[in-house]
């Protein structure tokens, strides 16, 4: 028996070109590199300073979410050793976030804080930019730490964070926050495979997670960060881009990582993916082009397998290798940040490695945002859409209705495009499927008759041809 199933092994390996599984092991050894750094990462301890600076911990808010109470408490909790001030920034003075945040602070007499308004419109730039603008403005202390308001920290979050600022060749410090799955949904899951698969490679690609960064103020002054962000949507990204200018490192501080819940659907999931995705291919190309071609590969792999048996063992080892590398980076970080997995099954709670399980969804997630950052006029974001010409160009800011309605044409033309390039593909598998050839088109020319500029058409016919590469 053992003997026949090597024997249909090798036959199955041998009708995989050498060429695919080179390709296969090229991209592998890159994932097991960033997920093992990320868990050496996770064991660094960062030097203490011996004066602590002062310290300013901005954190933009708008609505009263569920947790906001929890986590405005957990903030103001921080152990750290120096001065240290918070600072809330609302949008407007009639945001229900207001009165919440206010309480809290009344809380906490002993501890420096304030709730700011910003009245100002996100015409030009993002709101949450508006919202880090106006504490940092407001802000005194030596070292600016900005946080989302949806974030859980550690009561060391705040001295990590300023003790990752220590090495000179650093320009910024971060720790990215993690989603605490649970329900019976899959959302909570594939947003944690989603996060977990990018934030590996955050620091060795010189880029950072805004959820929860800190910088010196001398270093936000020279590299002009204010002044970026004035017409950014990101602030992330654009401070990342602004750090590789002038040579400067990011530092990721695993033993700072916050924590967060998440209870939106499927749909919003894959919503907020894709709108990450849109500011990507605008901010970091890099990265962006790299995830492009990453999953045009995995598809053309799968396209493989479906034509002949051959190739399953291409498609097994790209799967696997997906697993691993998710599965390590769950086990690590559920080590690292204690009730992680509290919510999951309990053959999760104990084995945190099975999450790597969760790694086959990411492949038509991915399929998805990419195509979508591909044609998407305009990105809806917390009650307003933005219209994205490049990383210091946001042409315009108006209701989100008229960025959802735009999402939703643009995922139907953009559906068709790629069902054109999937038929046509199709019809050159073995069989007798040529017939599909001759309505194989008609979809693409129904979304190119109504795409309103060149542009667009040519995105859609890129799509076509790309769908029906790999189809193929």
């Amino acid at each position: 028996m053992l003997e026949a199933l090597c024997a249909a092994s090798a036959r199955l390996a041998a009708g995989v070109p050498t060429g695919w599984f080179l390709v296969c092991l090229g991209l592998a050894l890159p994932q097991l590199y960033a997920v093992l750094r990320f868990q050496l990462g996770l064991r660094r301890r960062e030097p203490q300073p011996a004066a602590w600076p002062s310290a300013s911990v901005i954190v933009p808010c708008k609505g009263a979410g569920p947790d906001l109470e929890g986590n405005i408490r957990a903030l103001l909790g921080q152990d750290y050793p120096g001065s240290v001030e918070f600072i809330f920034a609302v949008p407007g003075g009639d945001d229900p976030a207001g009165p919440v945040l206010r309480r809290v602070v009344c809380e906490r007499p002993e501890r420096r804080a304030a709730v700011v308004a910003c009245a100002e419109a996100p015409r030009v730039c993002g709101g949450k930019v508006l919202g880090l603008l106006a504490g940092a403005r407001a802000a005194g202390g030596d070292i600016l730490l900005f946080a989302d308001s949806d974030l859980r920290v550690r009561p060391d979050w705040c001295r990590r964070l300023v003790a990752g600022l220590g090495d000179p060749r650093v320009a910024a410090a971060f720790s990215a926050m993690l989603y605490l799955p649970g329900g019976r949904g899959l959302a909570g899951w594939l947003r944690l495979a989603w996060t977990g698969w990018g934030i590996p490679w955050l620091e060795p690609l010189t880029s950072l997670a805004g959820q929860s960064m800190a910088v010196f103020r001398k270093d936000f002054e020279s590299l002009g960060v204010a002044r970026a962000w004035a017409s950014s949507v990101s602030d992330d990204l654009t401070l990342a881009r602004l750090c590789r200018a002038a040579g400067r490192r990011t530092r990721f501080v695993g033993g700072a990582m916050p924590v967060g819940s998440w209870s939106g659907s499927l749909r919003q999931t894959l919503g907020l993916f894709n709108r990450w995705t849109a500011i990507l291919r605008v901010y970091d190309r890099r990265i962006w082009l790299a995830g492009l071609v990453l999953t045009a590969l995995k598809w053309s792999a799968a396209a493989r397998a479906a034509q002949s048996w051959s190739a399953l063992p291409l498609l097994a080892f790209m799967l696997g290798a997906d697993m691993l590398c998710l599965g390590w980076f769950c086990a690590a970080a559920a080590r690292n940040v204690p009730g992680l997995f509290d919510q999951a099954p309990p053959l999760l709670r104990r084995a945190p490695f099975l999450a790597g399980l969760a790694a086959p969804l990411l492949w038509p997630a991915h399929a998805v945002n990419f195509a979508y950052s591909l044609i998407a006029p305009a990105i809806a974001w917390s009650g307003w859409s933005y219209e994205l010409q490049g990383p210091d160009r946001v042409a315009a800011a108006a209701g989100e209705a008229a960025a959802t309605e735009a999402f939703a044409d643009s995922s139907r033309r953009l559906a068709a495009a790629a069902l054109s390039g999937a038929v046509l593909g199709w019809a050159y598998w073995p069989g007798r499927n040529g017939l599909a050839a001759w309505a194989a088109f008609v979809p693409l020319l129904w979304a190119v008759a109504r795409e309103p500029g060149a542009r667009g058409a040519f995105r859609k016919g890129w799509l076509f041809g790309a769908a029906g590469t790999m189809a193929r």
